[in-house]
């Protein structure tokens, strides 16, 4: 399963915008980064490739504008977006466990959108698995789920 990540990097000169932050109701997250901001969003499954959508920088741009005084852009020209893949699984749960038929190979992958908020989760995973440990609350998340 792709899942496509996009975010647009547009100019603001602006005080403003010092901090991240997540505007909650369009779910968009902005950062300031390298003298523009950087405006993220958009988790879509079923992505056919890493293209970035114009469509969609306009909208982030759109929908963060209406949180901000000063204009993003200011010749309305949106700038070139970026996408990117996130690993998931299609039931959205991680993979965490060892691999089948490959013995001592351990993953810990499939976390979406929440790499970084369950990496404390997934490192005393890894170190109970690597252990010799079979931790019973991993079970869900075992690799051999999809196993044929």
């Amino acid at each position: 399963m792709r899942v496509l990540w996009t975010h647009t990097e547009a100019s603001y000169n602006g005080e403003l915008v010092r901090f991240p932050a997540v505007r909650c109701e369009p779910k968009i997250g902005t950062s300031p980064y390298v003298g523009a901001l950087r405006i993220a969003g958009f988790f879509e499954l079923g992505a056919r490739d890493g293209a970035a959508s114009e469509l969609r920088s306009r909208q982030l741009v759109e929908e963060t504008q209406a949180y901000l005084r000063e204009p993003i852009v200011a010749d309305g020209a949106i700038p070139e977006g970026w996408a990117g893949f996130r690993p998931a699984t299609p039931d959205s749960l991680p993979l965490l466990g060892p691999v089948p038929g490959a013995p001592g190979v351990l993953v810990a992958t499939g976390h979406g959108m929440l790499g970084v908020t369950l990496a404390p989760a997934t490192g005393v995973a890894v170190a109970a698995l690597a252990r010799g440990e079979r931790p019973g609350w991993l079970a869900p998340l075992d690799p051999a789920r999809f196993a044929r």
